[in-house]
């Protein structure tokens, strides 16, 4: 990892710790492919749940649902799964 993209996650990390950026329930999403994007990655996701956003750098996404019932249901069945060439692992962020 590069010192720019070591700087972007800790800030990421910073903004869900501090509750700044979220006002649900976040998930953190490693191993993210160079290629991905917001929007593949939202269609993914929303099958757990509603969404209220998505955060992202290269290798890493925070997304916010609205339920707790959608983060969980997240990390349970979108950990671990092959997208966009890399297997992804989900976290609860906070």
């Amino acid at each position: 990892m590069t010192t720019r993209n070591t700087i972007l996650s800790l800030i990421l990390c910073i903004l869900v710790c501090s509750h700044l950026a979220f006002a649900g329930f976040p998930v953190r999403i490693t191993n993210l492919s160079p290629n991905s994007n917001k929007d593949d990655l939202g269609s993914i996701f929303m099958s757990a749940g509603d969404i209220n956003s998505i955060m992202m750098n290269r290798d890493v996404a925070i997304i916010d649902f609205a339920t707790e019932k959608g983060a969980k249901k997240a990390v349970h069945d979108l950990n671990r799964v092959e997208f966009d060439g890399r297997t992804l692992t989900v976290t609860k962020a906070n």
